[in-house]
């Protein structure tokens, strides 16, 4: 039981002390009727079918974890021209993004075939109605950074395709940290890329290698004891039995 209580212990104070390791509260409503994916976690969304309304045609990012280096990309399916999308904050309700200048986490925005194209997200910045346009086989990435200040609350970011500028059956389709699932056509991307190793991922390293030290560690004491106690009882035991051998000579 006490191994147990100090991994617990250990456990706990890295996830106090490692950011994005806490869960807070999702910026989205609960119902949506978009389709939606999650930043920092694998996840893919993809409008609804047909050309309609807003809520049809759109997909929403939710950012709840603070981590930077965190990588969302969206494209478009079955196009052939250049789309217009909108991105703004969700229904524009305040619960849609952090309430403070200093939250923790922004997000930037660019398009990797278009240097020119280079926007961020940060706390109560960026969050009103943007146009952007996506040309064929164009990508438009979201990356996480950390900034100063505490993450409390996340982002839920409204992907609206505009239908006026294409009547050609269109899809949005976000993917989120798992280059391996982009089953899109597009030189833009560099396979080989990685996502870096962050200063979070060195602590939750460390966290880990102290559990299993002290893993290690209490393994070797208990082997310790019980051989020591196995000796001593083997030696006992032989005492015992020269005590209880009877004396031959004594009974002539």
């Amino acid at each position: 039981m006490t191994v147990i209580r100090i991994i617990v212990l250990i456990l706990w104070m890295h996830s106090e002390t490692i950011p994005g390791l806490t869960d807070i509260p999702s910026p989205c409503p609960v119902s949506m009727n978009s389709p939606g994916a999650d930043m920092c976690m694998p996840s893919i969304a993809i409008e609804k079918n047909g050309n309609g309304y807003e809520y049809l045609d759109s997909v929403v990012l939710r950012a709840m974890v603070g981590r930077g280096g965190c990588i969302c990309d969206i494209f478009i399916d079955n196009y052939i021209a250049k789309t217009n999308i909108f991105i703004e904050k969700y229904e524009n309700m305040s619960a849609a993004a952090p309430e403070y200048n200093l939250c923790g986490l922004a997000i930037d925005i660019e398009m990797l075939n278009d240097e020119s194209v280079s926007n961020t997200i940060e706390c109560t910045n960026g969050l009103d109605r943007r146009l952007f346009s996506i040309v064929k086989n164009g990508i438009l990435r979201f990356t996480s950074r950390v900034i100063p200040g505490n993450f409390t609350r996340g982002y839920c970011i409204h992907i609206i395709r505009d239908t006026t500028t294409n009547s050609i059956p269109q899809r949005l389709k976000i993917v989120c940290n798992e280059s391996d699932v982009l089953q899109h056509e597009s030189s833009s991307i560099n396979p080989t890329e990685t996502k870096p190793v962050t200063h979070d991922d060195n602590t939750l390293f460390i966290a880990i290698g102290i559990v299993v030290a002290v893993l290690v560690m209490t393994t070797i004491v208990i082997i310790y004891i019980i051989s020591t106690r196995r000796r001593r009882s083997n030696k006992r035991l032989e005492e015992l039995q020269r005590n209880n051998v009877p004396d031959t000579n004594a009974k002539k």
